[in-house]
Order: structure tokens, then C-alpha cells, then sequence
């Protein structure tokens, strides 16, 4: 939809089931070259690897679907997800900043709209517009006339120059607060890391710096009834998942242990643990 006044093209969409289905939402809604992507009302783990690409990629590519032909579309998008309390993978939280609304009301959708200042909110951005956008470009031009200061120690990883100049402009202009809850959502996201830190001690009391196969490892998940998410599969696809989240993490630190990839036996990768 194009958001009136603006020109601006808005595409919405649900969440995916899985990191497919998400995946091919995510190449339908690019190919539309669209301002911002609203992912409304999720109700599951933020955990997608496919979203957590498209937000850090210059370019999408990906295959039609239905067809043979790959498409390749610049990523020029602002992602916006809304959701209550929702969860967040360490790997979508570190390109996430947090925007909590909490109106301290147990309905907060029944308040008498003469308690807001501005009770029809669109209506009245709409109608001042040329307003808003002068008094952003004012506080732009004072950052620029400031010699373009860089804030310290407010830095997300690829999103250097966001936070460089977004930073910059906010602080100058004295508006505070700037990244500082990064580390509140990082704890809050930090359940799949705790997890895994749980997994690597439990590892090293049982088998040290021995080299095992991911049978080993999932009969210890079982019995230590470790938290990590390996899908409602049977006993196969579990093992199998196992397998991949250990691909993901290798070289991963977790405490004082690091999990690393040993040699190859009988066509099944060995794991192992070392102290760093």
C-alpha cells in the first residue's frame, strides 16, 4: 500500500512458519522496492536466518517462486516488527533496536482518546507534514554546522554509519538516550546463548576434550533436558537439527569453552570442546 501524501510504499506481511516460508515472503514483498516491511503481531521467536540476511544485505537474491529464474533487488527497506514482548535470536537481537510502548494499562487499546495530545495521530502528521519534515532538516543542519561529531561508545556492528550519524544528530541536538537499551533487549534475547552455555558445561563435566558425534551430544541434550529448540521432529530430525546448530555455533565461545569441529569418521562429524 502507498501511505497517502507520501508516496511512500508500505508491504506488510505475516510471519513465517519456518525460515522458508519467511524466506519466500521476504522475496515477494522486495520485489515491490518498498520503503518499509511491517511484520505485525509476532507471536513466535524472532528467529529467522532469511530476515536476519535481508537486513543486513545491499542485495536480496533469491530464486521465483514456481519458476527457474533468480531475481536480484537492492535493499533499500526499513523492517519494522511489532509484537508483544516478543523473543529475539542473539542473531536477530544484534540488528534490532528496541521500541517498547508500555502504557501501564491492563486495555490499553480502550483509553479515551481525549488523553492524547494528538487523538488522530495520522491525520494530524498528515496535515503537518511540511512542519515535521523543516524541523528534522533544522536539527540535521545543526549536526552538519557542528563540524558532524560522532557519539562515543554507541556503535552497532554493520550499522556503523546509522549509528554514526543518527548518533551524531541526537546528541548534538541534546535529545538523550540514544542505543542506550541495547544491552536490557541483549539480556533479554541472551535465553539461546544461556542455553548453549548450560550445553558446553554439561559437555565438559561428561566428555572433556574428547571428540564426539552428534548421537553422543543429543542423548546428552536429552538427559540434561538442555532448553535449546530443535523443532517437535522425531528422533532423526532432532539429531540432524542438533547437527546444524553445531555448524552454526563452531567457533563460538560460550564461559571458558569453544566448540570446534574434529576430524571426520565413518562419514559423521566429530565435535569437541576446548578451554580458551
Amino acid at each position: 500500500m502507498a501511505y497517502p501524501s507520501t508516496g511512500k510504499i508500505i508491504e506488510a506481511m505475516s510471519e513465517g512458519r519456518n525460515d522458508e516460508e519467511m524466506r519466500k515472503r521476504i522475496t515477494a514483498k522486495l520485489m515491490n522496492s518498498p520503503n518499509f516491511v511491517f511484520i505485525d503481531n509476532v507471536r513466535n521467536q524472532i528467529a529467522y536466518s532469511s530476515l536476519a540476511a535481508a537486513i543486513t544485505a545491499g542485495v536480496w537474491e533469491d530464486r521465483i517462486l514456481g519458476t527457474s529464474r533468480t531475481v536480484r533487488v537492492p535493499v533499500t527497506s526499513t523492517w519494522v516488527i511489532t509484537g508483544n514482548n516478543p523473543s529475539l535470536s542473539s542473531e536477530m537481537a544484534r540488528r534490532c533496536v528496541r521500541i517498547r510502548i508500555d502504557t501501564g494499562r491492563e486495555q490499553p487499546w480502550l483509553r479515551d482518546p481525549n488523553e492524547f495530545k494528538h487523538p488522530d495521530l495520522l491525520k494530524w502528521v498528515t496535515m503537518n507534514r511540511g512542519q515535521l519534515i523543516w524541523s528534522a532538516l533544522v536539527l540535521v543542519q545543526n549536526w552538519i554546522a557542528s563540524g558532524r561529531p560522532v557519539p562515543f561508545n554507541k556503535n552497532m556492528g554493520m550499522f556503523e554509519q546509522w549509528c554514526q550519524i543518527m548518533g551524531g544528530i541526537l546528541e548534538v541536538n541534546g535529545i538523550k538516550g540514544f542505543l542506550e537499551n541495547l544491552n536490557d533487549m541483549y539480556c533479554a534475547s541472551d535465553i539461546e546463548i544461556s542455553a548453549w552455555r548450560s550445553f558446553t558445561r554439561e559437555w565438559w563435566q561428561v566428555f572433556g576434550p574428547a571428540e564426539v558425534g552428534a548421537a553422543e551430544l543429543y542423548q546428552l541434550f536429552l538427559d540434561k533436558d538442555i532448553a535449546i529448540e530443535l523443532g517437535s521432529g522425531n528422533e532423526r530430525s532432532q539429531r540432524i537439527r542438533l547437527g546444524i546448530q553445531l555448524s552454526k555455533m563452531r567457533q563460538r565461545k560460550f564461559g571458558q569453552l569453544r566448540i570446534v569441529f574434529a576430524k571426520q569418521q565413518n562419514h559423521s562429524q566429530k565435535y569437541r570442546l576446548e578451554q580458551v
